[in-house]
């Protein structure tokens, strides 16, 4: 795997870090698409890109699209692509239990340090929909001296063309009942059925 640009001058990119979407992380082209409200998969069924537009109107929004479309993207030779995110994890959101697995990262000899850590994905939203409910497959956290005796906190995930179509899903807890109609909710199992089924092709 490329190791991120902040390895190998974290100074620089740790402003850049400041300004990441608390709890999620969109690059600049990600939230413009956002912004202008992009679709995501254009080849799906017509009603499954209806189903994916009244989700989008709730508030459930598939950050994947935004990120094949980044100029960041590397492209594999296989006419893949891959986007390594960083997301920075803030102290004053995290847990108990979190924060005190995060500080004993020892950075004492170094600059910055990774370490597995059990709870950082404990407080994730969840959906009434199971297939929704997607935890990362890692739990790493880095942790990085800034300079003031104080640290900041960053996990690294890497989104590809080969990602679960439910792994990059923003406001994922707004698809319950209280929120949404039983037909909704249930085209959007479909939908994600759908990507699923159409991941490898």
């Amino acid at each position: 795997m490329t190791k991120p640009d902040l390895f190998n001058n974290p100074d620089e990119k740790l402003t850049s870090l400041g300004q990441l979407i608390t709890g999620s992380i969109i690059n600049e082209t990600g939230q413009s698409a956002i912004n202008q409200g992009a679709d995501s998969v254009n080849s799906q069924p017509n009603y499954l890109r209806v189903t994916s537009h009244r989700a989008s109107n709730k508030g459930l929004l598939d950050l994947k699209p935004y990120f094949a479309n980044s100029p960041k993207a590397k492209h594999t030779k296989n006419g893949g692509w891959y986007l390594i995110v960083p997301i920075r994890r803030k102290t004053r959101d995290m847990s108990y239990q979190l924060y005190q697995q995060a500080k004993n990262i020892d950075i004492s000899n170094k600059s910055m340090a990774t370490s597995p850590i059990n709870s950082l994905y404990s407080n994730r939203q969840t959906s009434d929909i199971s297939l929704l409910n997607y935890q990362p497959k890692s739990n790493n956290l880095t942790r990085i001296a800034n300079g003031n005796n104080g640290s900041t906190y960053v996990s690294f995930r890497t989104v590809s063309d080969k990602s679960n179509p439910a792994s990059w899903i923003l406001n994922r807890d707004t698809a319950t009942s209280e929120n949404m109609s039983k037909t909704l909710l249930s085209n959007l199992e479909r939908l994600i059925k759908y990507r699923l089924s159409h991941l490898n092709e």
